[in-house]
C-alpha cells in the first residue's frame, strides 16, 4: 500500500488506475464502439481521425483506396448511432482538420437578439458539414473589393484549424491564417489604406520566420487559455489580439510532431515533441516524460488523447505481437502508469478526444473508448 506521504509516484503500475492514487485498483478497459466499416477492404480504409464537433456529436473520417490518397469517407456519430455521409475529394493527402463554426445572423449590430447557424468546416479541400440536415457542401471562397464588389477566388488549403472569437485561423506551410470575423469564406487580407471602413473584423495573414530556428512548416494549431497556439515541430508560436491586426509572439523553441500528438486535458496542454511529452500552462513548456525512460527515436507517430483528468499516449514503437500500450498520466496527482491491451492485429492505433467523459480512440477499422471492463490483472512498486 501507498503512503499518502510518500514523493506521489508508483516507479512501476501496470494496469493500474492511477486516478485515485494512493488507493490502488484496476484500470479500466475499453469498450467497442463501432465495429467497422461494411465496405470492401480494398476500398475502404482504416480510420484516420475523429473530430468532437460538440453537442455530443463526432466527425469519423476514414481513409479510402483511391490512388490519388485524396479521397476521405466521413461518418456522423451522434453518441448513439453512426451514420455515413458519403466520401468526398479533399484536395490533399494530409488528414483532415475539422473544427465547428457558428455564423451570427446579426451579431455586429444587435448580438443580443442575433441568431446563429451551425457549420462544421472541413480542411483541407473546404467542406461544411450540417448536423441538422446531415448535407456536406463545397465553400464559397468570396471577398470584397475596393468598389464593394463580390469576388470570387481560389483560397488557401489549409492543413490544420481551428476556431477562436468567430474567425478561423489555419496553418499552411510556414504561414498563419485569420479569416474574416463572423466569416469563414473570406482569407483574403485587403490593404488597409484601401478601405474606409473599420480594419479590425478583416482577414489576416502573416509568415512566422521570426527567429532562425522557427523555419519550417507548421505541424498543428489549437486554441488554449483564449489565444490560438501554432506549433511546427521545434517551436511554438502565440496569437495575441482580439482583432486585426494580430501579433505573433514566440513562446519556445520546442514543438509538436503532429496535430494528433496535441491535447489539452483538465485545462493544461500537452504536445508530443521529438524528445518527450510536454505540459504547457503558461510560461515555458515542461518536459514531463523523463520518468518513462523511452528514447527519442521512439516517440515519432505517437499520438494523444483524453478525458477529464487522464492524458492517454500511445507509441507505435511500444505496440507489438498484437498488444496495444497506452501510458496513462494524471493531471491531478502527477503519477504515470500503462495500460496493455490484447487486440486481432497490429493495426495503427490513434487516440483522440473525450467522448462522454472518456477517451476515444481507433484501432484499424474499429472505434473503442476507455471506460470499459477493467483490465484482470494489474502490478506495481512503491517507491
Amino acid at each position: 500500500m501507498k503512503h499518502t506521504q510518500d514523493s506521489g509516484e508508483l516507479s512501476y503500475a501496470h494496469n493500474v488506475s492511477v486516478r485515485e492514487l494512493p488507493y490502488l485498483k484496476s484500470a479500466e478497459g475499453s469498450t467497442l464502439v463501432w465495429s467497422g466499416i461494411a465496405a470492401p477492404d480494398e476500398w475502404w480504409g482504416n480510420v484516420v481521425s475523429i473530430h468532437d464537433i460538440g453537442n455530443g456529436e463526432y466527425l469519423f473520417v476514414c481513409s479510402t483506396g483511391d490512388p490519388s490518397g485524396t479521397l476521405f469517407s466521413l461518418y456522423y456519430f451522434d453518441g448513439k448511432d453512426i451514420e455515413s455521409l458519403g466520401y468526398y475529394d479533399l484536395e490533399s493527402s494530409d488528414t483532415p482538420s475539422v473544427a465547428p463554426f457558428n455564423i451570427y445572423s446579426d451579431a455586429k449590430n444587435n448580438i443580443a437578439t442575433a441568431t446563429f447557424e451551425r457549420k462544421i468546416l472541413i480542411f483541407p479541400g473546404g467542406k461544411t458539414f450540417d448536423p441538422k440536415t446531415k448535407q456536406i457542401a463545397s465553400i464559397n471562397y468570396t471577398f470584397k473589393d475596393e468598389d464593394k464588389n463580390t469576388v470570387t477566388w481560389v483560397a488557401p488549403k489549409l492543413k490544420h484549424i481551428t476556431v477562436l472569437n468567430g474567425r478561423v485561423f489555419g496553418v499552411l506551410d510556414g504561414k498563419i491564417y485569420a479569416s474574416e470575423w463572423n466569416n469563414y469564406a473570406n482569407f483574403f487580407p485587403q490593404s488597409a489604406d484601401e478601405l474606409d471602413e473599420d480594419t479590425s473584423a478583416l482577414p489576416w495573414i502573416s509568415t512566422t520566420q521570426s527567429d532562425v530556428d522557427a523555419s519550417g512548416e507548421f505541424t498543428g494549431i489549437t486554441v488554449y487559455g483564449g489565444q490560438v497556439i501554432g506549433f511546427k515541430r521545434n517551436f511554438m508560436h502565440m496569437i495575441y489580439n482580439n482583432k486585426n491586426p494580430f501579433r505573433i509572439v514566440d513562446i519556445a523553441k520546442v514543438g509538436a510532431i503532429s496535430q494528433e500528438a496535441i491535447c489539452e486535458v483538465n485545462q493544461v496542454l500537452f504536445f508530443i515533441a521529438e524528445d518527450g511529452i510536454y505540459a504547457f500552462s503558461g510560461g515555458t513548456p515542461t518536459r514531463i516524460s523523463d520518468k518513462l525512460n523511452i528514447p527519442v527515436g521512439e516517440w515519432e507517430g505517437a499520438v494523444l488523447g483524453g478525458d477529464d483528468k487522464t492524458l492517454y499516449c500511445y507509441l507505435s514503437s511500444r505496440s507489438r505481437d498484437n498488444n496495444m500500450v497506452a501510458y496513462t498520466y494524471d493531471t491531478v496527482s502527477g503519477a504515470w502508469g500503462s495500460i496493455n491491451e490484447s487486440f486481432a492485429n497490429n493495426d495503427r492505433v490513434v487516440m483522440t478526444a473525450t467522448v462522454n467523459g472518456k477517451c476515444l480512440y481507433a484501432r484499424g477499422k474499429k472505434i473503442h473508448q476507455y471506460g470499459g471492463t477493467p483490465n484482470g490483472s494489474f502490478e506495481f512498486e512503491t517507491d
